[in-house]
């Protein structure tokens, strides 16, 4: 019936008795239309690999035929939309089951221009989409990393962000020598009068966050970038070790994600920035570093490390002389679940990742296995804060004790301990409903960058339950839709809710109220 088996992200399927097929439509979801070619994969729980591997067909169709009754899962995905989990149970009964719509969310987009005081083209500027950090992180530019959501202005000014899941957004656009900047062009691109900086839609002191539901695309989202009194920062680093390069980067104290210059010393240690704004700076050097790429270097074993605070203030420093120092270290071991959550399915060992929370101009990340039988020590830690996650876990297992790891003082000679939980769940109930089978169960991960699955959903029972298994902990917006209304009409509108590791999340989900015929 197919070219290929393949299956799509937004459908609309049927499951048959026992020995049956699971037929179904996928359409876009803030218009209905049917979308052709959507990849779809059948899984049966318990069974392994991929039943079935789909592509929809110009209507938006697919069938996966000669399959036994049982608890299925479909994942679906389509370039350009948000990928997608349904989960239903086939109950053998094929009176019994509606046709079910799973509506594909296309991603959103943000168009704009870069303009200088006089309204003239800022060109080669790097404008970035930011996720809305969770409380108590700040901004971080790079949490994203994919094709879409950074771009360089054309020689127009113009420029256009995509590629953005349901979420929340800051956007901020960088000139000048910045770490941003040169990471995009590979050079400073420092415009007269200007200087290095990062700015924020529409302004640093008041930034707006644009909110994503699906399709939206922001238009006229313009930076206008006012001319600013500018200073020069100058100094020496002390015996920098032969060979390799020092890079220096200047981070503003409040927004330590963007270093708003950075330059490279020169064989004697000395380095100057030029076009820098008044305030209050973070002046971070590390190497020696022989490589870089994209936006930071990579260090040469046993580097060595320096910051301290500079205050601009429209004057220009000058004979800084900084230290160099060794590297901080840092030690973990694993704790498993406790006795009570044995059976959590949790690995013997764990990752855990260091991501620097300050521009160094260098790629400061770093990744190690840990376990429950020794201490592991990570070395040659550059001295920063850093958010700490928790990786190769599973689907049934997390992780509290991500958080932030603060090596900028007195080094804690104490291993920090990696606690390990049982997953999160969903155990509810659709009120309200008459046939409760005829609603689908949407469930949004509005933070983008926390691992967990954008968009998920699931087709209650008869009597209205439904489950959610194998979430990780944090915030998540659920909301019921018939298979008429859009899955994620506006993150407003869906409920909130915060998922604890360990235990079943119980609620009761009222259905929407009856859609009005005109």
């Amino acid at each position: 019936m197919f070219a290929r088996w393949r299956l799509a992200l937004l459908l609309a399927f049927g499951v048959s008795s026992a020995m049956g097929a699971i037929v179904g439509r996928v359409v876009e979801d803030h218009t209905g239309n049917p979308l052709a070619s959507a990849g779809v994969r059948v899984f049966k729980d318990g069974a392994s690999g991929v039943l079935a591997d789909l592509d929809t067909d110009s209507a938006g169709r697919f069938e996966a035929p000669g399959l036994p009754a049982g608890e299925y899962r479909i994942e679906v995905s389509k370039p350009s939309f948000v990928p997608a989990t349904v989960r239903l149970t086939a109950t053998g009964n094929e009176s019994t089951l509606p046709l079910v719509t799973v509506r594909l969310v296309r991603r959103g987009a943000v168009t704009g221009l870069v303009l200088n005081h006089e309204g003239r083209p800022v060109s080669k500027a790097s404008v970035f989409a930011i996720p809305k950090p969770a409380a108590g992180l700040p901004l971080r530019p790079l949490d994203l990393r994919a094709s879409g959501t950074f771009a360089q202005t054309d020689e127009r000014g113009r420029y256009r962000l995509y590629n953005l899941a349901p979420g929340e957004y800051a956007i901020a656009a960088s000139i000048g020598a910045s770490s941003l900047s040169v990471g995009m062009t590979g050079g400073s691109q420092t415009v007269s009068g200007l200087g290095s900086r990062v700015v924020f839609y529409p302004a640093s002191a008041q930034i707006q966050y644009f909110k994503v539901s699906g399709g939206e695309e922001f238009r006229n989202i313009d930076f206008s970038i006012h001319p600013t009194v500018l200073g020069v920062v100058e100094g020496r680093l002390e015996s920098p070790t032969s060979g390799g390069q020092f890079w220096l980067a200047l981070t503003p104290i409040e927004q330590p994600c963007f270093a708003v210059a950075v330059t490279v010393a020169g064989s004697d240690g000395r380095f100057r920035f030029e076009g820098v704004p008044s305030g209050s700076y973070h002046l971070l050097a590390s190497g020696p570093s022989r490589m870089r790429g994209g936006f930071g270097g990579y260090l040469e074993p046993q580097p060595l490390f320096a910051r301290t605070r500079v205050e601009v203030a429209g004057q220009d420093i000058t004979g800084i002389s900084i230290g160099l120092d060794r590297g901080r270290t840092a030690s973990f071991r694993l704790r498993p679940p406790s006795s009570a959550a044995k059976d959590s399915a949790c690995p013997p060992t764990a990752q855990v990742t260091l991501s620097s929370l300050e521009d160094w101009a260098m790629h400061l990340e770093k990744s190690v296995d840990v376990n429950s039988a020794q201490v592991r020590t990570v070395e040659d830690l550059a001295p920063a804060r850093y958010l700490l996650s928790i990786g190769k876990l599973g689907d049934n297992c997390y992780s509290r004790s991500a958080g932030i790891l603060d090596l900028t003082g007195v080094s804690n000679p104490e291993p920090r301990e990696i606690v390990l939980e049982p997953a999160g769940s969903i155990r509810g109930r659709l009120t309200g409903a008459g046939k409760p089978s005829e609603f689908t169960v949407v469930l949004v991960s509005p933070d983008p960058v926390s691992g967990a699955q954008p968009l998920q959903a699931v087709v209650p029972g008869s009597d209205g339950r439904f489950v959610f298994a194998g979430l990780r902990p944090g915030r998540y917006l659920i909301a019921a839709q018939t298979a008429t209304r859009r899955w994620v009409p506006d993150l407003s509108g869906m409920f909130d809710l915060e998922i604890q590791g360990g235990t079943p999340t119980e609620m009761d989900l009222p259905a929407p109220p009856p859609e009005r015929i005109p």
